[in-house]
C-alpha cells in the first residue's frame, strides 16, 4: 500500500512529519512518542525488513553521539542533557521517516515528484548525478584503497591517517576530472539542462 502511493503524497508528508519532529518541544516529549510511532506504523505497513531500518539508524548515531556530547561538555550535564537527548530524537525520527520514504519510492519517482511540486531543476539535477555517480566514486576509492593494501605492509596509526588525508585529495581531483569529462560527453550529446522523466521525454 505505502508502495504504491503518489510520490508527491508522501515527499510532502515525509516533510511535514519531520517539520513536526523538529518543532516539538522537549517540554512535549509525549509527542515525539507519537511522531515515533506514526514513523514505525508506516514502516511496518510497507513490509520492509526491520533490519534495514535498523543497521542504517545505527550507522549514524556514532555522528549524532559526538554531535549530542557537545552540549553536555560545554554547558554541564545538568544543562546540557536535555538539549543532547532532543537533538537524538529528532534525528533519529527524522532519519527513520526519510529512510521510509526512499526505501519505498524508486529514486526516479521521488525526482520526478519533485520536479512536480515545483522544485528548480537545478537542484533535481543535482540530486540525479549525486546518486548515480555515487556509486562510481565508492568503486574509484575501493580501488585505490586495494592499491594501498598492495603496498603497504604493518602501516602504524598515524600513517594510516595520513594516508587517508591523502585519499581524499586524490579522491576529490579524479571526481573533478570525471565530472568535466561527463559534462563534455554529455554536451556533445544534446544535454539541455533537464533531467528526462520516467517515459523517457
Amino acid at each position: 500500500m505505502v508502495h504504491r502511493l503518489d510520490a508527491r503524497v508522501k515527499i510532502l508528508f515525509a516533510l511535514v512529519l519531520v517539520a513536526a519532529t523538529v518543532a516539538t518541544p522537549w517540554s512535549a516529549w509525549p509527542l515525539f512518542l507519537w511522531e515515533a510511532g506514526v514513523v514505525l506504523c508506516f514502516y511496518a505497513v510497507s513490509g520492509l525488513p526491520w533490519r534495514y531500518l535498523f543497521v542504517r539508524l545505527i550507522a549514524t548515531l556514532p555522528f549524532l553521539l559526538m554531535l549530542a556530547s557537545a552540549f553536555p561538555l560545554s554547558r554541564g550535564f545538568d544543562a546540557g542533557w536535555r538539549p543532547a537527548a532532543q537533538l537524538l530524537v529528532r534525528s533519529l525520527v527524522s532519519l527513520a521517516t526519510m529512510i521510509t520514504l526512499v526505501a519505498t519510492t524508486p529514486f526516479q519517482r521521488l525526482l520526478t515528484a519533485l520536479e512536480r511540486l515545483g522544485v528548480p531543476q537545478i537542484f533535481i539535477s543535482i540530486l540525479a548525478f549525486m546518486y548515480r555517480y555515487m556509486f562510481v566514486l565508492a568503486d574509484e576509492l575501493d580501488k585505490m584503497r586495494r592499491a594501498k593494501l598492495a603496498r603497504t605492509f604493518y602501516p602504524s596509526v598515524w600513517r594510516e591517517v595520513g594516508l587517508m588525508a591523502t585519499f581524499v585529495g586524490m579522491l576529490f581531483v579524479r571526481a573533478f576530472e570525471r565530472a568535466e569529462r561527463v559534462y563534455a560527453a554529455m554536451c556533445a550529446r544534446g544535454w539541455t539542462g533537464k533531467m528526462p522523466s520516467e517515459d523517457g521525454r
